[in-house]
């Protein structure tokens, strides 16, 4: 494959006082070269993450800041069709010109538990350039393959969303078993993958949001129950009733402050709230009431609460053999161009998806 001196990418200028409109179009940037122990890249397709779209408009919490001009965005699925020299000492590089790879979110971090090296690595699109570019050049032990029966806008859904709820489910005791009941916050990237997972182990699934259309398409993806929180507001008396008042294994939290403690409530003796968002920071916080002692309600509740950070390529690899077992199709709610990268980052921002927006760069 004959690759170009020159592509198109995007970079983040100035995103602390321009925000997306600082987003820039470059048409004529350099092809990198890949290094010792490094792979070259075409990148198909990407997806969207609040990330994403948080590192562009300046106001994502975490205390890592995106490097000057960075290339955003993490998630990607994409073809190797340059392979550099091996690293000093080191074996050479297993991958092929034609592969169809996906990166892991941070790179190194290729098997163990989460901890404090892991996560002080920079990321893709953020600390490191991502792949909203044409080309890119990733570390070759940093990829994993793509489930073969997957289209690009399809898989490159799985590298952030779908890896850190099977974190949820399987990086720590207890794991999910079929049989065990599952609440989903949200109809977003993480919960739909979750209900997606959840059913192929053979779990009870509920599912929450304002929506009545995205609960009606969770409904039809085979949501067992379904709640819409502007109707419902005390959701978690709905989730003990319809687990008649034992509560959930699983809560898959993406809410923060203003829905923890409901969750907290969901939740069985014994179970699991897995923390992974803080979307009610952004809104609404009149039910985040400062007075609420959760050290009292998870003593009580008898639950495990906790954070959980993506994952590692080998629990990539792990869950994407469970996708290629069953079958699971990932749900893309649209597809843009690349010249429309901008209305995506504007699309995600209002909430509008059910799961997963998609950017075809190629």
């Amino acid at each position: 494959m004959t690759v170009p001196a020159t592509m198109k990418r995007y970079i983040l200028r100035n995103a602390d006082t321009q925000g997306l409109d600082g987003m820039t179009l470059q048409t004529d940037a350099p092809v990198p070269r890949p290094g010792p122990g490094q792979v070259l890249v075409k990148v198909h397709a990407v997806t969207l993450n609040a990330r994403d779209v948080q590192i562009a408009s300046n106001t994502y919490p975490n205390p890592a800041q995106a490097k000057p001009d960075v290339i955003p965005v993490s998630d990607a699925s994409c073809e190797i069709v340059g392979i550099g020299p091996p690293l000093p000492d080191g074996e050479p590089i297993q991958w092929k010109v034609g592969d169809r790879v996906l990166p892991n979110f941070t790179p190194g971090f290729h098997s163990g538990k989460i901890n404090h090296k892991v996560v002080s690595v920079p990321t893709y699109g953020g600390g490191r350039d991502g792949f909203l570019c044409e080309y890119q050049v990733v570390a070759a032990d940093d990829l994993v393959a793509t489930p073969s029966y997957l289209s690009h806008e399809e898989a490159c859904t799985l590298p952030i969303a779908a890896l850190t709820t099977y974190n949820c489910f399987y990086g720590y005791d207890p794991v999910l078993k079929a049989g065990d009941t599952v609440l989903l916050l949200g109809t977003g990237g993480c919960s739909i993958a979750g209900l997606q997972m959840a059913l192929a182990a053979g779990c009870t699934t509920i599912i929450t949001s304002s929506s009545v259309t995205k609960l009606q398409r969770a409904k039809n993806l085979g949501a067992h129950h379904i709640i819409n929180y502007r109707e419902t507001p005390d959701w978690e008396q709905e989730v003990k009733r319809i687990t008649n008042g034992r509560g959930v294994d699983h809560v898959v939290e993406i809410g923060g402050k203003e829905t923890l403690r409901k969750s907290i409530a969901s939740c069985k003796m014994g179970g699991v709230v897995s923390i992974i968002g803080y979307l009610s920071d952004y809104g609404d916080e009149k039910n985040a009431d400062p007075t609420y002692d959760y050290a009292k309600a998870i003593l009580f509740a008898g639950c495990t609460v906790r954070g959980v950070f993506v994952g590692s390529k080998e629990q990539f690899e792990d869950m994407n053999r469970l996708y290629e077992r069953a079958q699971i199709k990932p749900v893309v709610d649209r597809v843009y161009n690349f010249d429309q990268a901008k209305e995506a980052f504007q699309y995600v921002s209002k909430g509008y998806h059910f799961n997963k927006v998609v950017i075809n760069v190629s």
